[in-house]
Formats: structure tokens, C-alpha cells, sequence
């Protein structure tokens, strides 16, 4: 009977796509994917089935182009290069909007009942009214050239918005959207960022080919990375995001994997390869992770990758 159950078990592991595969132990598995509203559970409601009918506005029926993912228990949120807009999936209700007027949408985060949305385009960031679902106030103008990588820390009230163009990390009080202050050492062509337990703030640096780590008040604590073509080397890191024990997982577009690093950036495991099946990715850009769950903007896929840290050292 024992050996009936260790073969149950090791056939159970093989019918599913894990990270590192058997016999190893098991840290990281492939979840699901969400390529539209229904694969929620959500249906199109009255006035988008009604846009449909008037416009022919069908495209909205998918993603097309994820750029940048948000997910609560209330919310999931998708900045969609393709649509030109936000992909609004209210969980409670069941119910989905899509509010239109971005150029190129990139990251977004929530704070209360708004959700800020980054444009590189419009080179602002956009307030979204989830009450409403429509822009209700902007971020940045005037200031901001091509704002990318979001984070919002709560806990010290402070929205961190990563400016490509002008290699700086700008931040914000998401109440009053004023500014507080800005830094960004050796920065160059950065997009996304995450926040770690701590509130130190990691930003991939794309164009140098490194993950930064700032103190929250924006001093640069390390640095890891380098550009090379081998696993545990960058050609364009992108999205990038800390789990709760404090790995760091680094989405690469060029790779088109996700590689997972320790806080002093050694290499413990490369998740995917090039694809569009199970376990595959193409050009993963923005990396959020609610829980033990890491979502995944699985962009050149049009579609959002749910993953599940499973713990261990």
C-alpha cells in the first residue's frame, strides 16, 4: 500500500508542470492561464455587450497584449497594449469593463477603490475610478516622461513610479498625488519594480542588465546581475517581483523565461522556455504577486500565467 501511494504521488508530480521537475522537490508549479473574462467566470455585462453590438468591438472579448497585471480577491486588473486600455474583472460581481484612452498602458496598482495606470506614451500616470471605471485624475504631468514599473507601499503611503526615459524613480503620496521626492543611482533605462516584506524597492535596470535595490527612502543597498547569454545573466530583464521569503524572480523578454535569485542574487532556478504551451512563455514583461501566487504578463501569448510559490529553501 505505501509503494501504491509513492507511485500515485510521483505520477501525480508528473501530471504537472513544476519547477524543478521530479524527482526534485517541487518549489515553484504552473497554476493556470487566463486569456479572458470567462476563464474567471465573468461575463460580459450589459453596456459592453451593447458597445459590441454597435462598434463591433470584439477584441475586447480577450487580452491581447498584457503589458502589466493586478489581482486581489476582489480585482483583476490587466494593462492591455493591444486593447489600448484597462481590463476591469470585478470577482465579486462577476461582472467586466474595459476603460479605453491609453496609448501604450504598462503597470498599474491599487490604492482604495483607484487604480494608477502607467502610460509611456501619454508619459503620466492615470487615475481610474473602479467605482466608475473611467479616468478620474493624473499623476505626474509635466514631470514624468515615460513612466513604466509601479509599486505602491501602503505602509508608508508612497506610490513608486519608475521613469524610463529619464532613469529615475519618482514618488508619489497616492493621496494627494503630489510629489515627495525622487532618486535614481546609476539607473539606466529602467522599467519594472517590486516592493520586498521590508519596503526596499527593486527595480530592473534593462538596459544595464541588472536588478537595483533600494532602501525606501531611494539609497541603492545592492546590485546583481550582469548581460550575457547563459542562465543567471540578463539580456533585458523586465518584470521582476519578491516572494514572501524574499527570492527574487526576474522575467526576461529575450529568454522569455523568469529566473529566480537569493537576496545576494545567486541563481536557484530558471522557470519556462520559449513557447506558448505549459510551461512556456513569450516575452513575459510585468510580474505581481498576491500570496504564494505570481501572475505573469505572458504579452507575445496574449495571455496572463498564474503561478504558485509551493515554499522550501
Amino acid at each position: 500500500m505505501r509503494l501504491l501511494l509513492v507511485l500515485l504521488t510521483f505520477s501525480f508530480l508528473w501530471s504537472k508542470v513544476v519547477w524543478p521537475p521530479p524527482p526534485e522537490e517541487p518549489r515553484v508549479e504552473w497554476v493556470r492561464v487566463i486569456e479572458k473574462p470567462e476563464d474567471l467566470g465573468v461575463k460580459k455585462g450589459f453596456w459592453e455587450k451593447l458597445k459590441s453590438f454597435l462598434f463591433g468591438e470584439e477584441q475586447e472579448e480577450r487580452i491581447i497584449k498584457p503589458a502589466g497585471v493586478y489581482a486581489d480577491e476582489e480585482l483583476f486588473a490587466v494593462a492591455d497594449q493591444g486593447l489600448k486600455g484597462v481590463l476591469l474583472v470585478d470577482l465579486k460581481k462577476k461582472k467586466y469593463r474595459v476603460v479605453y484612452g491609453f496609448p501604450s498602458p504598462v503597470d498599474l496598482v491599487r490604492y482604495r477603490n483607484e487604480l494608477f495606470v502607467s502610460d509611456s506614451v501619454l508619459g503620466k500616470v492615470l487615475v481610474v475610478s473602479l467605482k466608475k471605471a473611467k479616468v478620474v485624475g493624473e499623476v505626474g504631468t509635466g514631470l514624468l516622461r515615460r513612466p513604466v514599473g509601479l509599486a505602491l507601499d501602503h505602509a508608508r503611503n508612497r506610490l513608486y513610479v519608475v521613469d524610463a526615459l529619464k532613469n529615475k524613480v519618482f514618488v508619489f503620496d497616492p493621496k494627494t498625488k503630489k510629489l515627495l521626492f525622487s532618486f535614481g543611482e546609476r539607473l539606466a533605462r529602467p522599467t519594472y519594480c517590486a516592493l520586498d516584506r521590508k519596503g526596499n524597492l527593486y527595480v530592473s535596470d534593462s538596459l544595464n542588465a541588472k536588478v537595483r535595490i533600494f532602501s525606501p527612502e531611494g539609497k541603492l543597498v545592492f546590485s546583481f546581475g550582469k548581460r550575457g547569454n547563459t542562465v543567471g545573466s540578463f539580456a533585458n530583464p523586465r518584470g521582476i517581483t519578491v516572494d514572501r521569503e524574499g527570492h527574487v524572480y526576474v522575467g526576461d523578454t529575450l529568454f522569455s523565461v523568469i529566473q529566480v535569485f537569493d537576496p545576494k542574487g545567486r541563481l536557484l532556478l530558471v522557470i519556462g522556455r520559449f513557447g506558448k504551451g505549459e510551461g512556456e512563455f513569450a516575452l513575459p514583461m510585468d510580474l505581481f504577486r498576491r500570496g504564494d501566487h505570481i501572475y505573469v504578463a505572458d504579452s507575445y501569448n496574449a495571455r496572463v500565467v498564474v503561478l504558485r510559490y509551493l515554499g522550501g529553501k
